[in-house]
């Protein structure tokens, strides 16, 4: 889980910004955050996008939504669930006679998983196994094992991205808080 952390200077700014509608600035601090947790979720979809052969709406999936912000609890958390590996079959694989290929990574080439199957035979597909990627555990008909590929979170901690990605969720916070005290100013001068 990342969290960041308002700035004290941030509220005073509003607070400037506001003069003499003071009673209105919890409310635009949690505008700003509420905008932010949203742009966060985004931000991280597309930084685990640059690693992954999946699609952001893929990788949304298993990062949690964030909460909703009011005056009251200014507080927003964007998680990516710990774990949750992603099935192969979010990562376009194609049946061969000697296996499933499938590509995982951006920077790799294809891999070849031997023995694997997705349906009866090399040409069809079962409707029933919804499109997974399976593997027998032994010589025996079954047991029968799902395989995954790899997990958000994993890409993240591997890839050493935890903190560039609390970097630019803080300058996005810095960036509407700047666009709330902007719109108030521009609001104070129309009505003057």
């Amino acid at each position: 889980m990342m969290q960041i952390d308002i700035d004290a200077e941030d509220v005073r700014r509003f607070a400037d910004a506001l003069g003499d509608y003071p009673q209105r600035a919890r409310q635009q601090v949690a505008t700003a955050i509420g905008r932010t947790s949203r742009k966060a979720v985004s931000l991280v979809a597309k930084d685990i996008t640059q690693y992954l052969a999946v699609t952001q709406k893929v990788v949304k999936e298993s990062i949690g939504k964030p909460g909703r912000v009011s005056k009251d609890n200014l507080n927003a958390h964007v998680t990516v669930r710990y774990g949750r590996r992603l099935s192969l079959k979010r990562f376009s694989p194609r049946k061969k006679k000697t296996g499933v290929s499938y590509r995982v990574s951006k920077k790799k080439g294809k891999e070849t998983v031997l023995g694997a199957f997705m349906g009866p035979n090399s040409k069809t597909i079962a409707p029933r196994l919804g499109g997974h990627v399976f593997k027998r555990l032994g010589k025996a008909r079954k047991p029968i094992a799902k395989l995954h590929g790899a997990s958000p979170w994993g890409v993240i901690v591997a890839n050493r991205r935890k903190g560039p990605l609390e970097q630019a969720i803080r300058r996005e916070l810095k960036a509407q808080v700047d666009k709330s005290v902007r719109d108030l100013e521009f609001k104070k001068q129309g009505s003057n």
